[in-house]
């Protein structure tokens, strides 16, 4: 009987070798799987940001005025038949908003308009998104380390 022929598993060189091949591939496929999922949370909280934006809308389309405010993690109880059937103003991770709203004696601002909504996104307690928040930015966005403010006009 040769013993050549008889083998039925692997040598510790060959698993050696594929050990490293697999750790290679990991290292290089962990940071973009992990900016990846931070890109998609960001989007998903910015998702979540004009969802409450179409929903104050709506009511300032019926209402002629935004929704009154509302708290860190709350729902302004006139924003909630505007918005989809058991939307939460939290997302994983603790990150919650918050809606301000006012009512101007005028026009005569830098808004030009009597209806200002703010929307505060809190996400101090997964500060990991920072970088992926900040790429949301634009003209009615400001942001800062733990806090990204839409600012709507109507």
């Amino acid at each position: 009987m040769n013993p050549r022929n008889d083998r039925r598993g692997f040598t510790l060189a060959e698993l050696a070798v594929v050990v490293m091949i697999v750790g290679i591939l990991a290292g290089v496929a962990l940071p973009n799987l992990r900016s990846a999922l931070f890109k998609a949370e960001a989007s998903h909280i910015v998702s979540d940001a004009h969802t409450i934006s179409l929903a104050a809308y709506d009511y300032l389309s019926d209402n002629g005025r935004f929704p009154g405010s509302g708290g860190f993690g709350t729902v302004p109880a006139q924003m909630e038949p505007h918005l989809p059937d058991g939307y939460e103003f939290t997302y994983r991770g603790g990150v919650q908003y918050a809606w301000f709203s006012f009512t101007l004696p005028n026009a005569n601002n830098i808004w030009q308009s009597r209806n200002i909504g703010i929307l505060m996104i809190n996400y101090s307690t997964r500060l990991d998104l920072a970088d992926a928040m900040k790429a949301h930015m634009g003209p009615d966005k400001s942001w800062s380390p733990t806090m990204f403010y839409f600012i709507y006009a109507g």
